[in-house]
């Protein structure tokens, strides 16, 4: 045989074997390149594989489903040349000349994709492409190690359109990706470690993200899952794995099918954590359907795996990213933040997670660090945000913690804690907030916007911080129907702060029944509720006031315990009442720029122990028909510390009570029946105490000229200790100041009576006189009738039958002056000091004036014999008394009373008189409360020190009474044992170091 020519078979023969891709017998190293067109195998055996040019694997058949698979044993070792690649499939065709790769190693035996290079580096050959034509269902990568690709696509692996299997795979060292795939791309890519890989472990489409799972990595360029720009339209759920999710451009949920209510939601598992690049965001559902193109985010964490919604800044900042967008088109019953952190948003709408007619479920979650609000909320966004025992944390963003830029959002807003923040909350007027605990923000307040409260709302305490109307607030129902009203309750302990120019207003101003409102703001002694201004220094007329219109719910309107200051902005009143009767009761009424509060003439509020100070003006204004609906308040401080009583009419019956202030008549008094009907009445009853003065010009008038119908009738009852004056509203008084009381012939007679009262400074216009009778017969009995401009009492008519009985008549021209007919009976009378007549009559019939001190013993001059006040002609003066009565009421007149504790608990009282008629001295009394009972506490009577002309000025010293309020009263005692109660003042003692007393 010749040997060099069967040594030279044998050298072909190796090398073909060698050259053929299909070797299952010999040692490698084995080369490959070219197309794999049919089913072929590489074993470990042949390692290394060495790719010396592109390996393209897919059938050369264009039968439909035909594949070449190309399997890798276990084991094996796939080298590739600089600038090679392995090919998968064909990019044109899904499902011809498909091509398969079934590359399943073991953890034992892995199977390794790298460079052919000496000294590998990341790029040094292309990497693996799955193409459109891969068959994903036959492709499947497991326990590989793929490095070092990159060369031309800069991944690993790159797919195109393919969504193969790749699992406990190692892949690293590449020059950009570790896996790269298209937007139609959606591998099932889990249990791999991803490490140095100069970029991104994964990059992928947002809608198949939900197809990796349990990756880890580390030392790659970001050790992240690289979400793209786009869309998760169908399901989808991410899971916690060691790699986070990196939002590299904006990524929006929604279903990409137009039907009715079809709905994409994204479910984020617990633990997940998503990083967003500078000016991406998250966004959900569409922004103009509600119904269509819906999507949903279910993003439940836990405690101990809570979600992070963050940025990927290196030092991140507020406004890297978007935030989360909740937009029209999310399903709100299937979107949630449980357990959430979502911080460092507002890059574009300045918030980290804004709600566009959407309300999802919020809670459990921080929200943080926003480049302006932590929550914003437009259109009617209603989400809940927090719950009872599932409250969030909403902290250093820096304008708002929670912002609603319109009235319309309306959310809950539960056990929330809101810190650090430029403001705790904005929210509309209809709000839901429950129990949110808002500390150390810069503007620690929830400010209010301005608008309706159209239906039943609570603004509750939130841990003591104030609430901050910035615009006009109308409470009323939005409802037309009949009766329907809308309530605002506002509980114990708010504060209400009022922007300067704002008000509150109930009810509508057109309709009593229709669109109604009402407001229930019942504070207690402990816990007031505050209205007031939101100036840093509060001054009278900062804002409105609460303004009561006709369309009040008055049934259900009450204020109690409640302070009012500072407002008098536009009708100068704290409080406005137009057509409106509501419940003020127990409140403090203070600093307004006009009136405490002002009633138009169709108002009668209930207004009952207010107290009322350094109000400009009045405390309170009235019509007189609807003044009985006071009692019991106090005040000082104010304008005037009195009760205003405009001119008007008093049509049915009323009481008016003494309370701590005054009553002062603007402008004339009528008092008479609305009523056409026979001898209706209508009575004015004047309690015991009460202090009526009046301004100049002004008068009372009883009944009408008619006798019998539109009748009248004064009932005032004083007491020896409790008398009732009727006097000048001067500063310094004096005589015909205003008109005095008159009494015409519709007075009801019978109704009609003055007792223990005080009657001075009146005469301004005709007849000059006190009291004036015209045919009017009314009791004057215990009166002191005095310093008018002419005449005491006037009486005229031959139907004027005055009986005056145990009265003062002094320091008048006339005492009594009778015409026309008429005939005063007047007996056990003090007439005394009138300039002119003491009684005089000017023709028949005679009237009786027996039994009456005239002034000295003698009796009456004139045309009496004495030297007395003088008596005319047609009066029966004799018999006379020959001494002062002791039944007529005594006579000083107090310039002041006042009562002041000092440091050691001593209370310090003082009176000044002007004047003392047969007074012999003073007793003091006190008591607990104003109407309770009181004990005299001066052991001796104090002597009286001045005149008849001149009074005196005096002080007491209660020596440490307590602690506490107290209320004095003064009595004077005179000549005859006749005593006479005056007061009250009121003092607060606290003694001890810085002892705190107020009046």
């Amino acid at each position: 045989m010749n040997m060099k020519k069967y040594c030279a078979g044998i050298f072909l023969l190796c090398l073909c074997l060698f050259t053929v891709s299909k070797t299952a017998f010999s040692a490698g190293p084995t080369y490959h390149s070219g197309y794999i067109s049919s089913d072929e195998t590489w074993y470990a055996s042949g390692n290394p594989h060495i790719i010396n040019g592109d390996v393209i694997a897919r059938s050369s058949s264009s039968s439909y489903g035909a594949t070449a698979t190309l399997t890798i044993e276990a084991g094996c070792e796939v080298k590739f040349n600089p600038g090679t690649g392995l090919f998968i499939g064909t990019g044109s065709y899904v499902d011809y000349y498909r091509g398969a790769l079934n590359a399943q190693g073991t953890s034992g035996s892995p199977i390794t994709f790298t460079s052919n290079a000496t000294t590998p580096s990341a790029g040094d050959w292309k990497g693996i492409y799955f193409y459109n034509g891969t068959y994903d269902g036959g492709t499947i990568l497991s326990y590989c190690t793929v490095e070092y690709g990159g060369n031309t696509y800069s991944s690993n692996m790159y797919f195109s359109n393919a969504s193969p299997t790749i699992q406990n795979c190692t892949i690293q060292n590449s020059s950009g990706y570790g896996i790269y795939c298209n937007d139609y791309s959606a591998p099932t890519i889990t249990n791999n470690i991803f490490n140095n890989n100069a970029t991104y472990p994964i990059s992928m489409n947002p809608d198949y993200v939900d197809t990796t799972s349990g990756n880890t990595g580390s030392g790659n360029g970001t050790d992240a899952i690289l979400v793209r720009s786009g869309y998760v339209d169908s399901n989808a759920t991410w899971v916690d794995q060691g790699l986070f999710y990196f939002i590299h451009g904006n990524v929006t949920v929604r279903s990409s099918s137009g039907n009715y209510l079809a709905t994409a939601t994204l479910t984020i598992n617990p633990g997940c954590e998503i990083k967003f690049n500078t000016g991406t965001g998250l966004f959900i559902g569409n922004n103009s359907y509600t119904d269509y193109y819906r999507g949903a985010l279910n993003a439940q964490g836990t405690s101990g795996s809570p979600i992070i919604f963050t940025s990927n800044a290196a030092t991140p900042s507020a406004g890297d990213w978007q935030g989360i967008y909740f937009y029209n088109g999310t399903y709100d019953g299937g979107t949630i933040l449980d357990y959430c952190t979502v911080e460092y948003g507002g890059h574009t709408y300045n918030s980290n997670i804004y709600c566009n007619n959407s309300s999802p479920m919020i809670k459990n979650s921080t929200i943080q660090n926003s480049s302006a609000n932590g929550i914003f909320l437009t259109s009617s966004s209603n989400p809940p945000i927090g719950g009872t025992g599932n409250g969030n944390t909403i902290t250093n963003n820096s304008t708002y913690g929670i912002y609603c830029n319109s009235t319309t959002p309306v959310p809950n807003v539960t056990d929330n804690t809101i810190t650090t923040n430029g403001t705790a909350m904005r929210v509309g007027p209809y709000m839901n907030l429950t129990n949110n605990i808002c500390t150390g923000n810069t503007n620690n307040v929830i400010e209010v916007i301005g608008g309706y409260v159209d239906g039943d709302n609570i603004w509750r305490v939130q841990n003591g911080i104030p609430y901050n109307v910035l615009g006009d607030v109308t409470v009323r129902s939005s409802s037309g129907s009949y009766l329907a009203t809308a309530t605002l309750t506002i509980d114990a302990g708010c504060e209400v702060k009022f922007n300067p120019g704002t008000g509150l207003f109930i009810g509508n101003n057109s309709y009593a029944d229709y669109y109604r409102g009402a407001l229930n703001a019942q504070g207690t002694s402990g816990s007031p509720i505050i209205f007031t201004s939101n100036a840093t220094t509060p001054s009278a007329g900062d804002w409105k006031g609460i303004y009561f219109y006709n369309g009040t719910y008055d049934g259900g309107t009450t204020l109690s315990y409640c302070t009012v200051s500072y407002g008098g902005y536009a009708y100068n009143a704290n409080l406005y009442f137009n057509n409106a009767s509501p419940t003020i009761q127990n409140c403090t009424i203070q600093n307004s720029s006009g009136y405490g509060i002002y009633c138009n003439d169709y108002s009668a509020p209930t207004i009952a122990n207010n107290i009322f100070n350094n109000n400009a003006t009045y405390p309170i204004s009235m019509n007189p028909d609807y003044i009985d609906t006071t009692s019991g308040n106090t005040g000082s401080g104010n304008g005037t510390d009195a009760i205003l009583v405009r001119g008007g009419y008093v049509y049915s019956n009323a009481t008016w009570v003494d309370q701590g202030l005054f009553y002062f008549i603007y402008g004339d008094v009528t008092v008479r029946s609305s009523s056409g009907s026979y001898l209706a009445t209508a009575t004015l009853t004047i309690n015991p105490g009460c202090e009526i003065k009046f301004n100049t010009g002004a008068g009372l008038f009883i009944g009408t000229s008619n006798a019998d119908y539109y009748r009248g009738a004064l009932y005032a009852q004083g007491t020896s200790g409790s008398p009732i004056a009727f006097t000048s509203g001067a500063a310094t008084p004096s005589a015909g100041d205003w008109k005095g009381i008159y009494f015409y012939n519709g007075t009801y007679d019978g109704g009609a009576i003055l007792s223990y009262c005080t009657i001075e400074y009146g005469g301004y216009s005709f007849p000059s006189s006190n009291i004036y009778c015209n045919n009017a017969s009314p009791a004057i009995q215990n009166c002191i009738i005095s310093k008018s401009s002419n005449y005491g009492v006037y009486s005229t008519g031959s139907s004027s039958t005055p009986s005056i009985t145990c009265s003062a008549l002094k320091e008048n021209s006339y005492g009594v002056y009778a015409t026309s007919g008429s005939k005063p009976s007047i007996s056990n009378c003090n007439i005394t000091n009138n300039s002119t007549y003491g009684v005089y009559n000017t023709g028949a019939p005679t009237l009786t004036a027996e039994n009456n001190w005239w002034g000295d013993a003698s009796g009456p001059s004139g045309v009496g014999a004495g030297t007395g006040d003088a008596v005319s002609n047609y009066v029966d003066y004799d018999p006379w008394l020959a001494s002062s009565q002791s039944c007529v009421p005594t006579i000083i007149e107090l310039v002041s009373f006042t009562a002041k504790a000092d440091d050691d608990g001593n209370v310090i009282i003082r009176w000044e008189t002007a004047s003392e008629i047969d007074t012999v001295g003073f007793n003091l009394y006190r008591a607990r409360q104003k109407n309770g009972t009181y004990e005299k506490i001066n052991n001796n009577t104090i002597a009286s020190e001045g005149s008849d002309v001149e009074g005196a000025n005096y002080r007491f010293e209660d020596n440490k009474p307590g602690w506490g309020s107290f209320y004095y009263k003064i009595e004077d005692v005179d000549s005859y044992g006749v005593k006479t109660m005056h007061g009250t003042v009121k003092v607060r003692v606290k003694f001890g170091d810085n002892a705190e007393r107020r009046r």
